[in-house]
């Protein structure tokens, strides 16, 4: 099991009755970024499904997410890549 980078949400918010307070993420795979390109049709649902995948919760939660919260986990994400 790989090691998870937890991150903190400014702006918890509900979803499916659950509270969300924070993201934990693993690195990607190869497969993670195959598997989002080829189940979504633009770079955008492509991400959400990467950070699905990485985090292991619902493409719902990072839509419903507060923008600046999403930005965190992007940079957070986009570190793993440098």
């Amino acid at each position: 099991m790989s090691q998870k980078t937890a991150i903190p949400l400014t702006h918890p918010f509900e979803f499916a009755g659950r509270k969300i307070t924070e993201v934990s993420v693993r690195r990607p795979k190869t497969k993670d970024m195959i598997s989002s390109k080829k189940l979504t049709k633009t770079e955008e649902d492509a991400e959400i499904m990467l950070f699905s995948s990485l985090s292991e919760l619902e493409p719902g939660v990072f839509e419903e997410m507060d923008f600046s919260d999403y930005i965190k986990v992007q940079k957070v994400i986009q570190s793993f890549f440098s």
